[in-house]
């Protein structure tokens, strides 16, 4: 039957023959269903016949269902056609009007089976009694009617997917459980984005959800969800990414879905603060996630989130993401949101391995901070690499360390030994950095640490800073390198090959008489001769100097 309908076509100028269908009936009427949403498919006249290709994924397509009838939707289309792209939504000026439930399952059902990346389907309100538009009262809307043995397909849905990202928007709970029990997707690996939902209050609608495996979910502005119980949480059915956001309530679960979400290592979890309160106090477990974003609304009072100390820190291999809601409130709130208190809470509840933190809603500090500037979180997590504070209208995206790597070139060393810098050091140090300790002054290594070595060796290569400085041409390393307060030096040279090494050896980048140790890490010191040759001190981020 099949091989009747499709034929082997080869067109000039592509790669290999595409798969065409060649039956004229179903070609012309599912042209002739898409232009209706002023949609244009891949299709060409040969030999007086039309033929479209099945691949569509070059082609836009939104299908709007309130400019459909059920005389203008056939019964049936192109089955298995593939897009990159595919939206199903209702653009119908008259938004009180509902659909009918039955328009909605005859395109489900004549468009039959769809291969796309992302399904779209927003703005459905559908409806049992709505009154279908145009509807002839002989039509029959039975199974025969839609092409389909009513023996034979008794049990399909009407819609078969193969789709990679699923996203339901702005409905209604009854309508979003009306369509997806009217799709199969029990082949798909997928991800699911359910937004702009404000008439959900829990997720157990999705339990009669099929996918083979639902990679990840995505709930967000779901203002009145206040219970996030369903089975894919509960029986850690939810493989890689959760996202619960933009919630207006406190939202609840039971033990079993906070023991679901307790026993995953994910690779991004966002929560809200009290959903993550709930798993470390109730659980006593320790959450894992590559990427940990927690929304903490100052107007839930809960002082308890603040002092908490958990049995175990949460796992954070590389991003942590605060973001603050309200936190001008009051006074207490303007206390709880203060950079130490935040930086505090953050070294007691997640792990120093965390490498980037990300912070938004911050309130102003006094005095104002400058996109210019840095900040310096010490004595808190000291292998923190990347930094991004949104303060008012002010963003900060550089973070010092004071036991950074301090990178001399050979010639400057000795100005340096000498004390020659420590005031620029200071001076540059203080407008540049900020502290969010009072009474710190972060700045690097001053001369002091050198006092009794006028001519260190690598701790490598063993040569020294003034056989280093004879070098010339690719030989000669740019820097020596201040690891410890003990003045020793690494130069350039050796710290490439033990960064390509990764030498177990020498874990962190000192000599392993250093303590306590150093990293390596973006915004640093560095001192060398600038373009007039005048020795100057720097600080220096990732495309970012800031010069005495």
């Amino acid at each position: 039957m099949l091989s009747s309908m499709v034929a082997s076509v080869w067109v000039r100028g592509t790669r290999h023959a595409d798969l065409i269908y060649r039956d004229a009936q179903y070609t012309q009427q599912t042209l002739d269903f898409f232009k209706v949403s002023d949609c244009k498919l891949q299709s060409r006249n040969r030999n007086g016949q039309k033929y479209m290709t099945a691949d569509q994924s070059m082609s836009y397509c939104q299908i709007d269902i309130g400019r459909y009838s059920l005389e203008t939707i056939p019964d049936q289309m192109i089955q298995g056609m593939s897009f990159m792209n595919l939206t199903l939504e209702n653009k119908d000026p008259r938004v009180d009007q509902p659909l009918h439930k039955k328009i909605v399952e005859k395109i489900f059902r004549a468009l039959g089976s769809i291969l796309t990346e992302t399904l779209v389907i927003e703005g459905l309100n559908i409806s049992d009694t709505a009154q279908p538009m145009e509807v002839d009262s002989q039509i029959d809307m039975g199974p025969s009617a839609m092409g389909i043995n009513p023996e034979a397909d008794k049990a399909t849905t009407p819609l078969k997917l193969q789709v990679s990202d699923l996203r339901l928007q702005n409905m209604g709970e009854s309508s979003i459980r009306w369509v997806l029990g009217h799709i199969d997707v029990s082949k798909c690996e997928l991800s699911l984005c359910i937004s702009d939902v404000p008439t959900i209050t829990s997720l157990q609608f999705l339990d009669t959800f099929n996918p083979l495996v639902l990679c990840e979910l995505h709930i967000r502005n779901a203002v009145n969800l206040t219970s996030i119980d369903c089975m894919f949480l509960k029986e850690c059915k939810v493989m890689f990414c959760l996202t619960l956001s933009e919630m207006a309530k406190p939202v609840s679960a039971s033990a079993e879905t906070l023991r679901g979400i307790a026993a995953k290592s994910w690779e991004f979890l966002a929560v809200p603060a009290e959903v993550w309160y709930a798993v470390v106090t109730e659980t006593r477990s320790v959450i894992s996630a590559s990427w940990l974003r927690l929304t903490i609304d100052f107007l839930h009072r809960f002082d308890a989130f603040w002092s908490l100390k958990p049995p175990a820190k949460a796992l954070v291999r590389d991003q942590l993401s605060l973001t603050l809601r309200n936190a001008d409130a009051d006074k207490k709130t303007k206390k709880e949101a203060g950079l130490s208190n935040i930086f505090s809470w953050i070294d007691r509840c997640i792990s120093p391995e965390v490498e980037s933190v990300e912070i938004e809603g911050l309130i102003e500090q006094r005095p104002k901070l400058s996109s210019n500037q840095a900040i310096c979180i010490e004595p808190f997590l000291p292998r923190l690499d990347r930094i991004h504070l949104k303060i008012g209208d002010v963003s900060i995206y550089r973070v010092f360390h004071t036991r950074n790597i301090l990178w001399i070139a050979p010639d400057a060393y000795s100005a340096w030994q000498q004390g020659k810098l420590d005031s620029e050091m200071e001076r540059v140090s203080k407008d540049t950095v900020v502290p969010i300790s009072s009474g710190q002054t972060p700045r690097p290594f001053l001369s002091n640490v050198a006092a009794q070595n006028t001519n260190p060796e690598c701790f490598m290569c063993h040569k020294s800073v003034s056989e280093i400085a004879e070098l010339t041409g690719r030989a000669r390393p740019r820097y020596v390198g201040i690891v410890c307060e003990m003045g020793h030096i690494l130069c350039t040279t050796c710290h490439e090959s033990l960064c390509w090494r990764k030498d177990k050896s020498h874990p962190i980048l000192c000599s392993t008489h250093c303590q306590p140790p150093v990293l390596d890490l973006d915004g640093t010191g560095a001192i060398e001769r600038n373009r007039e040759g005048k020795i100057e001190f720097k600080l220096v981020w990732r495309g970012y100097d800031v010069c005495g």
